[in-house]
């Protein structure tokens, strides 16, 4: 048997042993919560390890390969197991840990692909020297051989598709009961790809043909990436930043620009052997836009401090702060490379890469743990920000704590509970006990979902109004709007007072309401059967015995001095201030 036909052989079984794995963890996965992270650290043992030994394969010193596949994957098994720990278990007060598992498979791949080249270096030679030329060689080849991976996964799993779509149009369902099955999905694709890798391996002249018709394409645009980034910058002095600013995309779309700029440079640069590119006016421009990445990097920067200190740390800011600062190194870095002119044309970069490729690796896996965990660190900045005065104690979104940011979060609010000694403990506490009686999030508006939350201590009391009937509260909530309920508990604009509508020598009670334009105010009174509501309360015009348009600004601080009088009419009116209510049932 062939050198090619062993390592495909080799490499599509490796692909069959993770695909047994990705089976067994599918078919006996915990149930939801802390005990997925056994089930987890096997699945992303052997997804690296395999990963791994597939790109680094040489064919000899397989004790050496065995050793930087298990070591690698181990320490990613090990960050994975710890972010699977934090998911609660089914029927938690809180929600939010289960968003660190969908960021972990990107950061794993990142951190997988900025160490494959070092990998695959130290097992062909066995020494700590990793020459420029070849950790670019590995770099760019690798994705187009893990693309060639893909490609086959891809028309595997279409070709078997159509095998038992045929076979079924004979009423023959077996082919395709078997080639939908999760096993043989689980067994197949991942030994595909092996095969495939393999493949590209071999295929040097199809990879390299690739690589050369993508770095051929990274060379011809990337002049005019620089006309882009050059022409932003002169527009600047004469647009200022206020328009940058009311974008709320400024920061992800400046960051985008270095990170374009630092894609478009490396493939334009390749290993730094040979003449350098362009015409020396082109070079210039290149050179220019490199000097100004730190500009656009702290633009970037700047534009998520602006949000951050408008609505505090979330954990997308919190990554974007860290993504900004990667690329912010990286941009101070290339500009440097540019100003010393010793060597070939930005040679500088051959350090900084390398340096800067264990900081993307580490930063990517660190996000992941204990020390860089998003959720925890917005948790703090937003109890600092609350402690500090910086944010409304009114205002302050306590519900976020607890549906995004988890565990941590649920606590932060346990811990602003427990502040005694600020002033503000009252309504703090009070937003605390909203936040854990709320059923859900609305996230169409970034708001508490307030709908089904609604108590005494939300509704603003008329003058001689010293409680509202606790039996009255949950009927109000029952009649009312979505919207009333969202403004009576968050805007805190809602009155309560009582009058006695019908002269019988009870008070009935109604809640003042503030709309768009006007007010107008449910009543309610108490039977046997209850609380029922009678109808409201709108502005009445005696004169033109039609209804008066009553303007919002300060109806509610006459009813809190003036309190509400019964005004004899047809029908038994209401007076607050200057303005008169008539009850339409």
């Amino acid at each position: 048997m062939d050198r090619a036909r062993t390592d495909r052989l080799v490499l599509a079984a490796i692909g069959l042993a993770q695909g047994v794995v990705y089976w067994l963890a599918y078919r006996y996965w915990p149930a939801e919560g802390p005990a997925g992270a056994f089930a987890i650290a096997p699945v992303v043992f052997v997804a690296v390890a395999g990963t791994a030994a597939q790109f680094a394969w040489t064919g000899r010193d397989r004790r050496r390969l065995t050793g930087i596949a298990a070591l690698t994957g181990a320490a990613f098994a090990i960050v994975a197991f710890w972010v699977w720990w934090q998911i609660p278990a089914n029927g938690a007060a809180y929600r939010g840990d289960q968003s660190r598992t969908s960021s972990w498979w990107p950061a794993a791949l990142i951190a997988l692909y900025a160490l494959g080249p070092y990998m695959q270096i130290f097992q062909r030679t066995g020494r700590f020297r990793f020459p420029y030329a070849d950790l670019f060689f590995h770099s760019w080849c690798n994705f187009f051989i893990g693309a060639m991976g893909q490609v086959f996964v891809g028309v595997f799993w279409a070709l078997i598709r159509l095998w038992g779509a045929l076979f079924g149009l004979l009423g023959i369902e077996f082919f395709a009961h078997v080639f939908n099955s999760s096993w043989f999905n689980a067994l197949a694709l991942p030994a595909v790809f092996g095969y495939g890798v393999a493949r590209g391996r071999e295929s040097a002249r199809i990879t390299e043909s690739a690589r050369s018709a993508a770095l051929a394409v990274f060379r011809f645009l990337l002049p005019l990436l620089a006309v882009i980034g050059l022409l932003f910058l002169v527009s600047l002095p004469f647009t200022g930043l206020a328009p940058l600013w009311a974008t709320r995309r400024a920061a992800w779309i400046l960051l985008t620009m270095v990170a374009l700029t630092l894609l478009f440079v490396n493939a334009v640069f390749e290993d730094g052997v040979g003449e350098p590119p362009y015409v020396p006016v082109v070079r210039f421009g290149v050179e220019a836009t490199i000097l100004a990445l730190p500009i656009f990097a702290g633009l970037g920067l700047q534009a998520l401090s602006l949000r951050i200190d408008q609505y505090g740390l979330t954990p997308e800011r919190f990554k974007g702060l860290v993504v900004g600062a990667v690329l912010g190194v990286y941009a101070l870095g290339y500009a440097v490379a540019v100003l010393v002119r010793r060597g070939p044309w930005l040679g500088a970069l051959r350090p900084v890469n390398v340096a800067l490729s264990f900081v993307v690796a580490s930063v990517a896996l660190l996000l992941h743990t204990p020390v860089l965990d998003p959720p925890a660190w917005s948790a703090r900045a937003q109890l600092a920000r609350l402690v500090s005065g910086r944010a409304d104690a009114e205002k302050f979104d306590y519900a976020y704590l607890r549906f995004f940011l988890g565990r941590v979060g649920f606590e932060t609010l346990a811990r602003i509970e427990g502040l005694e000694a600020d002033p503000r403990r009252e309504i703090m506490r009070a937003g605390v006990r909203l936040a854990r009686d709320l059923k859900g999030y609305d996230y169409r508006y970034g708001t508490q979902e307030v709908a089904d939350v609604l108590r005494g201590e939300h509704l603003v009391l008329g003058a001689g109004l010293e409680a509202a009937p606790e039996d009255l509260v949950p009927r109000i909530a029952a009649d009312l709007t979505r919207s009333e309920r969202e403004n009576c508990v968050r805007e805190r604009t809602c009155c309560l007072f009582a009058v006695d509508l019908n002269a019988d020598g009870t008070a009935e009670y109604c809640l003042l309401l503030r709309s768009l334009s006007r007010y107008q105010a449910p009543c309610w009174e108490h039977g046997e059967q209850g609380w029922r509501r009678l109808g409201r309360l709108r502005p009445w015009n005696e004169a033109e015995a039609s209804e008066a348009v009553v303007s919002p600004p300060d109806l509610a601080d006459r009813l809190g001095a003036t309190g509400a009088q019964a005004v004899p009419s047809r029908y038994v009116d209401v007076q607050i201030g200057d303005a008169r209510f008539r009850l339409q049932p």
